[in-house]
C-alpha cells in the first residue's frame, strides 16, 4: 500500500510542475508565428474584398446608367418625321432595348461579383476571430 501511496504522490507532483524548456520554446513559436501568418492571410483577404468592392460598384454604375437613359429614351423616343406624318422613332426604342438588355447584362456581371464578395468575406470572418 505505501508503495501505491508514494507512487501516486511522486505522480501528483510531476503533474503540478510547470513544463519544461521545450514547452516554453514551442508557446514562444506560437505566438510568433501564428499572428504574422493570420495577420498576413486577413490582409490579403481584405485586398481581395476591396477589388471585388470596386468591381460592384463599377458595374452597378455602368448599369444603373445604361439603364436610366433606356428608360428615358423608351418614355420619350423621339418622332420620326415622313413627310405626310409624324411617327415614334421606332430607332431610338431598339437602341433603348439594346441597351436595356446590356444594362441588364451589366447588372448580373455586379451580382456575381457581389456574390465572389460574399463567399470571401466567410473565410475572413472564419479567421479573425482565431
Amino acid at each position: 500500500m505505501s508503495k501505491f501511496l508514494s507512487y501516486r504522490q511522486t505522480t501528483k507532483r510531476n503533474k503540478m510542475k510547470g513544463g519544461g524548456t521545450l514547452s516554453s520554446i514551442s508557446l514562444i513559436l506560437y505566438i510568433l508565428l501564428k499572428y504574422p501568418i493570420k495577420y498576413t492571410i486577413l490582409l490579403s483577404l481584405f485586398t481581395i474584398m476591396i477589388f471585388l468592392i470596386k468591381k460592384v460598384s463599377y458595374f452597378t454604375c455602368l448599369a444603373a446608367n445604361l439603364m436610366i437613359s433606356a428608360f428615358k429614351i423608351i418614355l420619350e423616343p423621339g418622332e420620326l418625321d415622313l413627310i405626310i406624318f409624324k411617327i415614334p422613332d421606332l430607332f431610338q426604342l431598339f437602341m433603348a432595348f439594346k441597351d436595356l438588355i446590356i444594362g441588364f447584362i451589366y447588372l448580373s456581371i455586379a451580382l456575381l461579383f457581389f456574390i465572389l464578395l460574399g463567399l470571401v468575406t466567410l473565410p475572413f470572418n472564419m479567421i479573425f476571430p482565431l
